[in-house]
């Protein structure tokens, strides 16, 4: 098994499947954006 992050994002199919995880947490609602605030160390 190939653990490259490179390598998996030059594969379509992981790629699709990445998109389709993303599009599924923003059809839920699973997060809300906020504004940054210097009160917070934001990760990301």
């Amino acid at each position: 098994m190939n653990l490259c992050v490179s390598h998996a994002m030059a594969s379509p199919e992981w790629r699709a499947a990445m998109a389709a995880e993303f599009n599924a947490l923003i059809q839920h609602g699973t997060w809300d954006l906020v504004p940054k605030s210097s009160a917070y160390n934001l990760i990301g």
